[in-house]
Order: C-alpha cells, then sequence, then structure tokens
C-alpha cells in the first residue's frame, strides 16, 4: 500500500492488474517457452545485450522485462530465482531504482530521446550490475530514433542490457530484430485464465457465479491484464455476489442465450422473431458494436465447431457451451456460416458511420434470416436416388442439410412429361404474334456490323453473344430486323424467348442500326443457308430426347434446374 499526499489520505486499495503482477519468472502465466529459456541463459551466465518482447497487450512482457531486471541486478544475481528481499529488488519492484529506466516510447518517439539515452548508457550502474532500459512500445520510435539506436546496440558497454517491448513486431526495423533475442508471447489460454481469475477472485473474497467468470475471461480474450481489470470494473458495481446477468449488465454485454436464439431464428428463417431479438439489444441499452463482435465471435465459433470438432484447442469455451455450438452448428452448411459472417462484418463496418444503429441490426436480422441456404450438391443426388428407387420422403433426416433450403429440389417426384416427337431439323420459334407476315427479304448486316452488335450485347451477356455467333442480322421493310440464330436447340430457345433478353437485344440493335426498329428473333436449328455441307465422318452426336428418356436421374436433374443437355462439340 502506498500514502497520497492528497489531503493527506492513505490509499486503501490497489488496482488488481498491479497488486497481481508477478514477481518472479515462475508466476508468469501460459508462457513456459520464453520463462524456460531466460532461466535457463541466466543459470548459465548468458546474457544478452538486446532481447525483444514481442505479442499482444497483457499478456506479460513490460512484467517479464522487471523480472529480469531483477534477476540481472539481484544481490544474488544474476540469478533465475531473484530474491525479492534484497533492496534492489525492492526498489525495481516499485520502480524507484535509478539503474532500471523505463521510458514510453509512445511519447518518447524523436531521435533527440535516443540520444539522450545513447549518452546516459556509458555511465555505469549506479547500484546495481546493470543498467537496464525498458522501452514499451518500440515500434512508435521515429525511424531516426532507429536509426540513432542502431549504433548502441551494434556495440554496447558491458553495461547495457536494452529490453524492447512491442504489441507490433512488424514495424521494427529488421537491423534492429537482428541484434536481438526475441521472444515471442502467446495469448493465454482460456483455461488458464480463467483458472488465473479465479484464484484472484478467491483470494480477494470476491463472490463470483461461474458464468459470471466465463464471460469476464472471455472478454479478456487471451490478455490477463483486461481480465483483472474486467474483474475489478464488475466486482465494484456489484459488492455482492457477482451473477452473470450482473456481469453483462456491467460489461454492457448481451446475453449469450440471446445469440444463440438469433442464430436459431436464422437457421429457421424467422425473421420477425430475429427482429424482435436485435430490436431487445437497444432495449437493453447495450452497444450495437459490441452486440456485432459477440455475434461474429459466436459465429466464429460455430465455424470452428464445423470444421475441427468441439474439442478443438482454438475454442475458448467451457464444455458445455461447446457441445450447444455443435448442436447449433448442424443446422448450418460451412457456405452458410461463411455469409453470416460476411453479414456480420458488413454490419460492423456501416456502424462506424450510421445514425441509426437499430435500422441497420434489424435490416441484418432480415438478411440473415432470408438469404439464400448453400445446397450440397451430393445431399441432392443422393435423394434423387432415393426418390427413384421409392424409399425417399421430405422428412427423411439429414444432418447435412438445413430443412429450410429455398434452393433445394422439391422431394416429390415429378409426372414423367410427355415429349412430342422429334420435329424437322429447320424448326423455327418465332416470338411475335402469329399474324405477324414473314420476314422480308433484304441483305444481311455486314461483318463490321454485326461484330459491333455482338459486342455490344456481350457486355450484358455473353452467353447469348455466344449463341449469336452463328446467326444472320437482315433488315427488312417496315422497320423490320430479323435475326435468326442457326444451330439453336431448346437450351437456345429458352434463352430467346426471355423478355429481358429480347428487350435488351432490341436496344442494342438500335443503337447500331437506328432507332425505331422492331426486332424479331428467330431460333433454327439447322445451319445457315450459306455454310458448306461437312465433309468426311464426323462423330454422331447423342439424341438428348432418347438420353433423357433412358436416364431418369439425368431427366430429374435437367427438370428441377431448368438445365439443357448441350452437344459434345470437340
Amino acid at each position: 500500500m502506498s500514502d497520497d499526499p492528497v489531503n493527506g489520505q492513505s490509499m486503501s486499495y490497489q488496482v488488481l492488474a498491479r497488486k497481481w503482477r508477478p514477481m518472479v519468472f515462475d508466476e508468469i502465466i501460459a508462457q513456459p517457452h520464453i520463462v524456460r529459456t531466460l532461466k535457463n541463459a541466466l543459470s548459465a551466465g548468458k546474457i544478452h545485450h538486446a532481447y525483444l518482447f514481442a505479442g499482444p497487450r497483457g499478456t506479460g512482457k513490460t512484467t517479464t522485462a522487471r523480472i529480469l531486471a531483477k534477476a540481472l541486478n539481484c544481490e544474488n544475481g544474476p540469478t533465475a530465482e531473484p530474491c525479492g528481499k534484497c533492496q534492489q529488488c525492492k526498489d525495481i519492484a516499485a520502480g524507484s531504482y535509478l539503474d532500471v529506466i523505463e521510458i514510453d516510447a509512445a511519447s518518447n518517439t524523436g531521435v533527440d530521446d535516443i540520444r539522450d539515452l545513447r549518452e546516459s548508457s556509458h555511465y555505469v550502474a549506479t547500484g546495481g550490475r546493470y543498467k537496464v532500459y525498458i522501452i514499451d512500445e518500440v515500434h512508435r520510435l521515429s525511424g531516426s530514433a532507429f536509426d540513432a539506436l542502431l549504433k548502441t546496440l551494434e556495440e554496447p558497454p558491458a553495461h547495457v542490457v536494452f529490453i524492447f517491448a512491442t504489441t507490433e513486431s512488424h514495424k521494427v526495423p529488421a537491423t534492429i530484430h537482428s541484434r536481438c533475442l526475441k521472444f515471442d508471447f502467446r495469448l493465454i489460454d482460456f483455461t488458464a485464465l480463467l483458472g488465473a481469475l479465479q484464484r484472484i477472485a478467491d483470494a480477494e473474497k470476491i463472490s463470483i457465479e461461474p458464468a459470471a467468470m466465463e464471460i469476464i475471461a472471455g472478454k479478456a480474450a487471451g490478455s490477463l491484464r483486461d481480465g483483472q481489470s474486467l474483474l475489478d470494473q464488475v466486482s465494484a458495481y456489484a459488492p455482492g455476489e457477482i451473477t452473470a446477468e450482473v456481469a453483462n449488465e456491467a460489461l454492457g454485454m448481451v446475453d449469450i442465450s440471446l445469440l444463440f436464439g438469433l442464430v436459431d431464428d436464422f437457421a429457421e428463417g424467422d425473421a420477425g422473431s430475429a427482429i424482435k431479438r436485435v430490436t431487445m439489444v437497444a432495449q437493453q441499452g447495450r452497444d450495437y458494436s459490441e452486440f456485432g463482435q459477440q455475434l461474429a465471435e459466436h459465429l466464429k465459433n460455430l465455424l470452428l465447431v464445423t470444421t475441427l470438432g468441439q474439442e478443438t484447442d482454438l475454442l475458448d469455451l467451457p464444455a458445455d457451451r461447446r457441445a450447444m455450438c455443435k448442436t447449433q452448428a448442424m443446422k448450418f452448411t460451412l457456405g452458410d456460416l461463411y455469409r453470416l459472417v460476411d453479414y456480420v462484418r458488413e454490419f460492423l463496418g456501416r456502424l462506424r458511420w450510421s445514425t441509426q444503429p437499430l435500422m441497420d441490426a434489424q435490416m441484418l436480422a432480415v438478411r440473415a434470416a432470408k438469404m439464400d441456404r448453400t445446397v450440397q450438391i451430393e445431399t441432392l443426388l443422393s435423394r434423387i436416388d432415393d426418390l427413384l428407387q421409392g424409399t425417399g420422403n421430405s422428412s427423411r433426416p439429414d444432418n447435412s442439410t438445413p430443412a429450410r433450403n429455398s434452393r433445394s429440389a422439391d422431394t416429390s417426384a415429378p409426372p414423367r412429361p410427355t415429349r412430342s416427337q422429334p420435329t424437322a431439323p429447320s424448326v423455327t420459334a418465332q416470338f411475335q404474334p402469329p399474324e405477324t407476315p414473314p420476314p422480308a427479304a433484304g441483305t444481311p448486316a455486314g461483318a463490321e456490323l454485326h461484330g459491333r452488335i455482338l459486342a455490344r450485347i456481350r457486355e450484358h451477356s455473353s452467353v447469348v453473344a455466344g449463341f449469336m455467333l452463328n446467326s444472320r442480322i437482315v433488315r427488312g421493310e417496315a422497320g423490320i430486323v430479323d435475326i435468326t440464330v442457326y444451330q439453336g436447340n431448346g437450351f437456345v430457345q429458352k434463352h430467346f424467348a426471355n423478355k429481358s433478353t429480347v428487350n435488351m437485344i432490341q436496344s442494342e440493335v438500335a443503337a447500331e442500326m437506328g432507332q425505331g426498329l422492331h426486332v424479331r428473333l428467330h431460333v433454327n436449328s439447322g445451319p445457315p443457308p450459306d455454310e458448306a455441307p461437312k465433309t468426311g465422318k464426323s462423330k454422331p452426336q447423342a439424341d438428348t430426347e432418347k438420353v433423357l428418356e433412358s436416364d431418369d436421374k439425368l431427366r430429374m436433374i435437367v427438370e428441377k434446374f431448368d438445365a439443357e443437355i448441350l452437344p459434345d462439340d470437340r
């Protein structure tokens, strides 16, 4: 405890992050690779002149640097086990030791600051063996400051040790990297973090439910310091027993049951219920950015469960929550989950500038509930097999495909269509009233004009332009333009029977041949009249009608997907 000079009052409370900061190497949590290396080096007397500690915030970088400084200057040192009782250890722990200088690079970025450091480093330590410089957030130094530091790192005084800490090591120049021993700090595992926070709560006599502690550990996201600060915040909010509801309220988070219910609404396509749930977020006074982050994290967990299984170490969840995620994930395909994650990320991006977050959240709810669902073609083919064998039905359980699927095939067997006899080779499909007179004779459009028209059409549809490669465009009397597509089949006829396709062709032809023209489309199954007959033997094409008559499975696929069997032109 320390005294507060203001009003002569003593401070009776110290924040948990400072009170429970590790004092020796063995108290450092979840960084065994770093602790072991440093202790072995200290025991062997292998002291390096510069260390680079890199990793996420709250994982122990600065704490480890202070323990290393104690290990170097302890009366018993250099030692892997600083005593913590000598004057040097006490002063370093209190931050008052003259030979351990901590510098915040975020506020001391200039070259002059580093020049002062370089000059002072030549003076020997006043009370200990080593003068230790701990530079936090070293990546914030300017380029010229790094250049000024480089010379000292190349030829450091024997009594100086530099310890650099950074959350963004990629911004540290390679010339600095190469002169340091680098240690990468890892995010703290959920179970280890949960245990550390629980030990602190027990020691501080904080009454907290396991579910509430899980909320705090999950929110901390691998940072012990964040977890300690959140525990401080929640315990201050509710001096009595801390429940999950209290923890959510104190931290401004939505309850996990709301997230599970909302994603269930997405699975069932219930947009109304989804809108009500996201509206509850505002009614409870929660922030939609926090809600969006929680929803994105939940969907990420569903993806991990789907791809890696519920026992994966990448899930920072207790066992019961893992099982719940596994059950819910089975309602979606991977494609569905990818799409939902994208929707939430777009929602979070819009929130940064939005003045109506509630409306954005409600639109997200509708979009996610009414999205087109991914179809597994293997499942569809399996169902067709079952139907053809007379064993399939629409209620057959299937864990790989959701029950609601806007693109899935109707599982009732369709009636077998009655097919007419093949028509003559020169059947023409005309899309105009029956009383329209036949095309008037005229001169076909030249190759240049024909090419320009196809280029325009290709901007809208490369498929339609491809069909029209083998076509003839003739301008007749009374502003009529007849376009005849040769060697067309039923698939081509369907395309040219589409009203939007006809309007598009009409517009592009008028743009090249003049306004006020009326286009008539014809599809002819025969070759162009001026095409020379082919010589030699050609590979006979299969009669698609016969193929469909003999293959029920293929016929079903063609009818359900409105597909067409194309000839093999190889």
